[in-house]
């Protein structure tokens, strides 16, 4: 604790810190000026009738913890100042407890980083800086806590213009480090140098839990990342797909994995696909146990590696999945190449993945973007070569590996940006039942009385009536919206 309460004395009404009862007959004395102007130590009345207010009498465990849930983030020092002017035993709390001061922000002035700094004494210290909303220059601020990277506990850094962050992660050595969160301003690109490695080309700290990097070209295999229980990768120019999974296999524990737009695997399976395969058999030769992982998401990534990853692991827990796969080829086939037998293992999470589903939601707003929801799952399939039949495929799929059932689920079809031959809604229309449906064109009133027809006839209820909003209509809604 960053502040010892001596529990006897405060439930007996005496403050351990300053020495003084805490009690209605005798309240703590304090150095009040008089009304001729000279200054004495004054004791307060001994009204029994004035008692202390009751957060007065916490112990100052649970006021440090009330303390730091006033403290921000973005502002720490401005946040904690007032709490020192209320009064002496709040005071006392402040100024004696250095966690309290442990988050340096580059959003506040250079005096409150030095303030902070200097308060924290040995504590944890937990580091923001985002470049484009600081106050403090990058060479000012990580000059005053490069000294100190022994006690960095997290780091929080956005970047895209200055070296100056990265000469100071390059170099530093973290060995209490738990969270790396190391990032590229949001809406803004990369305009650093060429790949770089950090903390002195050693491996990560076997405290660090939390990692996410964006943008930046770090080079991760140096790191031995091991351990994890969150890891981001977001458009990240250099890691290998051995490497991706060696993190895998090496976090037992993890809970949550976004991987978005490794630049480097945007060619899996593409361009010498076999030596890749080749070089990764001895990685696919047994399931990854990921036992604890509850949230995955796999965006923009060819088919084959999407195949790799699912087929690399088990995840009995997952309660979120999204899959955003990248169809290049008019050739290429989901059906052959992701969904195949070597993903049948995880089945079972699938089923609960979708076992709440209300309702499945298709929507398209391109002829080559197509997205699935059912419950807690979801599929894109995006790209020059996506088309209905990849949509079909997946569609096939979810119902023969995850139940049959689901076809009775109402289905919203959304499909405004581009044109739904009718021919295949027929067959669509045949195989789901549809209860509400958006297109970019203006379907037939007969093909619309006949989907109506066919709902009422498997028993559509009131509340799942089939509601169509075609190019006509929205054109209509949206005009008395915005005129």
């Amino acid at each position: 604790m960053d502040q010892p309460c001596d529990h006897p004395k405060r439930v007996l009404g005496e403050d351990p810190k300053v020495g003084v009862k805490l009690n209605s007959h005798e309240p703590p004395s304090s150095s009040i000026s008089t009304t001729h102007g000279q200054t004495q130590d004054e004791t307060v009345t001994s009204d029994p009738s004035i008692d202390l207010a009751p957060i007065q009498l916490l112990p100052h465990e649970l006021l440090l913890i009330i303390f730091k849930l006033c403290v921000s983030e973005d502002y720490p020092v401005q946040d904690i100042i007032p709490l020192a002017l209320v009064c002496k035993i709040w005071r006392n709390v402040v100024e004696g407890s250095p966690g309290l001061w442990s988050q340096i922000s580059g959003k506040e002035e250079l005096p409150s980083v030095q303030k902070a700094l200097k308060m924290a004494k040995d504590a944890p210290l937990d580091i923001t800086y985002w470049e484009n909303v600081a106050k403090t220059d990058p060479a000012t601020f990580f000059g005053e806590i490069g000294g100190r990277s022994a006690h960095w506990r997290s780091l929080n850094i956005t970047t895209g213009d200055s070296d100056i962050p990265i000469v100071a992660l390059q170099e530093a050595a973290v060995p209490n480090l738990r969270s790396l969160r190391f990032r590229v301003p949001w809406g803004r690109k990369w305009k650093g140098g060429a790949e770089f490695t950090l903390f002195g080309g050693e491996p990560a700290p076997l405290s660090l839990k939390d990692v996410c990097v964006e943008t930046i070209p770090v080079i991760m295999e140096p790191l031995r990342l091991s351990g994890l229980r969150s890891l981001e990768l977001s458009d990240m120019p250099v890691i290998s797909a051995e490497e991706v999974l060696r993190i895998l296999g090496a976090s037992p524990a993890l809970e949550r994995c976004f991987l978005d737009g490794l630049d480097s695997l945007k060619d899996f399976g593409l361009s010498e696909s076999d030596q890749e395969l080749l070089r990764l058999k001895d990685v696919q030769a047994s399931i990854i146990q990921l036992s604890r992982l509850e949230i995955l998401s796999l965006s923009k990534f060819p088919m084959l590696f999407a195949h790799l990853f699912l087929s690399s692991i088990q995840a009995p827990i997952l309660r979120w999945l999204s899959m955003d796969v990248q169809v290049d080829r008019d050739d290429q086939s989901v059906k052959s190449e992701l969904f195949t037998p070597r993903i049948s293992h995880l089945s079972p999470t699938l089923k609960t993945l979708t076992g709440t589903a209300e309702k499945l939601q298709i929507e398209s707003y391109s002829c080559t973007v197509f997205l699935i929801y059912a419950g807690e799952l979801k599929i894109s399939l995006k790209g020059s070569g996506a088309q209905h039949s990849h949509m079909d495929e997946t569609l096939e799929w979810i119902f023969s590996h995850i139940g049959q059932h689901r076809k009775s689920v109402p289905v919203d079809l959304k499909f405004t940006g581009t044109n739904v031959d009718l021919e295949w809604l027929n067959w669509f229309d045949s195989t789901l039942k549809i209860t509400r449906l958006e297109t970019g064109i203006d379907i037939p009133s007969e093909q619309v009385q006949r989907i109506r027809q066919r709902e009422e006839q498997i028993g559509a209820g009131i509340s799942n009536r089939l509601v169509v909003k075609t190019r006509a209509s929205l054109l209509r809604e949206w005009s008395e919206k915005y005129k």
